[in-house]
């Protein structure tokens, strides 16, 4: 798709029926390009000249995304902070050059959530069903989650979940470095993922050495995925770099309390919580590290030992709106710029 607006502008520039077609091209993941080597430039029927350091080349290859960046009207991403990184040496992956030349045409908007999918009201996949105005039934849905894997665990210790890929850009390696340390605390702890297989032994060593405190699931499942949503008290996500993230948005509409790292949507989504004020709807923590994420779980676990503040915080993320009708908003009113801009 990163090539769809250079066509445009050379192939089809001057067809009648593509003279006044915009393009937007949103960008996931700056980490994932599609570069190819200089060999396949000669495919795509472009001028040679196009294949220099101002255009599509990038490190002797052919970059499609470089070319999308160049030649879109206009570009987005997925969250407001992640545009502003994906800006900086740190995270613009070899392309922040290019995004700061487009800056101008550069915005962030934020996934939305599928609140039809993703409702603790409506869930299929639980059998007890709760909301903002019934939150003491989540602590049944624990219940039934321990009685239906057979775990002997206390449903009044907080239990903390993972749902994710695993792989590094989820930050696996910090929570690896505490775990140990973790499962010498009062709380249980269950995974559910797939991915890189040092991080798949790993985590099965850790149900094997720790099997009345760990629960692990090295598969992908997406009944699973909810029952640890709505049953953990407290799910992580110490991602090394997140575009947008969606666990977290799920988190909050389930009344689990996300421990993040402060970086692109969980940045913008997830505030600390203040035990003072009571505002705030999670734990953040900022520089990438293994005790960062220690300290923040850490504060969490003391917060849940006060219902009140506990429920506060609970009530503070179930009370946001992250349905897709304002990200919506925002897609249209790109779309109506772009078409103004191409007449």
């Amino acid at each position: 798709s990163g090539m769809l607006p250079v066509f445009l502008r050379t192939h089809y520039g001057e067809e009648p029926a593509f003279k006044k077609t915009g393009t937007l091209f949103t960008i996931h993941n700056l980490a994932y390009q599609g570069v190819f080597g200089d060999s396949q430039f000669p495919h795509l029927g472009l001028p040679p000249d196009l294949f220099t350091h101002e255009r599509l080349e990038f490190y002797g290859q052919v970059n499609f995304m470089k070319a999308a960046l160049l030649y879109a009207d206009r570009i987005s991403t997925v969250s407001p902070r992640y545009a502003e990184e994906i800006q900086t040496l740190e995270y613009g992956c070899g392309l922040e050059g290019v995004l700061k030349s487009r800056n101008g045409h550069l915005s962030g908007i934020l996934n939305g959530l599928d609140t039809t999918e993703w409702s603790p009201e409506t869930d299929p996949f639980i059998a007890t069903h709760y909301s903002k105005d019934s939150l003491e039934l989540k602590a049944k849905v624990k219940e039934e989650f321990i009685r239906a894997h057979k775990l002997d665990w206390d449903v009044e210790a907080p239990l903390i979940g993972v749902v994710s890929r695993l792989d590094n850009m989820k930050g696996l390696n910090l929570l690896e470095e505490i775990m140990d340390y973790l499962m010498h605390l009062d709380l249980n702890f269950v995974l559910l993922g797939t991915g890189e297989p040092r991080y798949m032994e790993s985590f099965k060593r850790i149900g094997e050495t720790y099997p009345d405190k760990a629960s692990i699931h090295l598969t992908f499942s997406n009944e699973m995925a909810h029952k640890i949503e709505a049953a953990s008290d407290i799910l992580l996500m110490p991602s090394r770099f997140e575009p947008c993230g969606t666990n977290q948005l799920i988190s909050l509409r389930y009344g689990t309390a996300p421990v993040v790292r402060s970086t692109g949507g969980l940045a913008y989504t997830v505030k600390e919580f203040d035990a003072r004020t009571l505002s705030g709807n999670g734990f953040t923590f900022h520089e990438f590290s293994s005790m960062g994420l220690f300290n923040a779980i850490k504060r969490a676990l003391d917060i849940y030992k006060d219902k009140k503040q506990w429920r506060a915080l609970q009530l503070n993320g179930m009370n946001a709106d992250h349905s897709w009708g304002a990200s919506a908003k925002q897609y249209e009113g790109l779309y109506r710029k772009i078409k103004e801009q191409a007449a």
